[in-house]
């Protein structure tokens, strides 16, 4: 999170680290997107991975950003 400095690498704005309840997490919380999709053969490494909002991250879901 600090490499991408708060902020969603998909949509530009900032995560919300705070939008957690006892029902779950909210559609800003952050979560790890793959660049390269494992599906697709990208690894689970460092250089293949970036914030992402949840509701970003499942819009994305398992294709490459220029596919969205």
């Amino acid at each position: 999170m600090l490499r991408d400095q708060g902020i969603c690498q998909l949509c530009g704005k900032p995560v919300d680290t705070t939008s957690r309840s006892g029902k779950g997490v909210g559609k800003l919380y952050p979560t790890i997107d793959h660049i390269i999709p494992l599906s697709r053969g990208g690894g689970h490494t460092w250089d293949n991975v970036q914030l992402a909002h949840l509701i970003c991250n499942s819009i994305k879901c398992d294709r490459m950003e220029s596919e969205v």
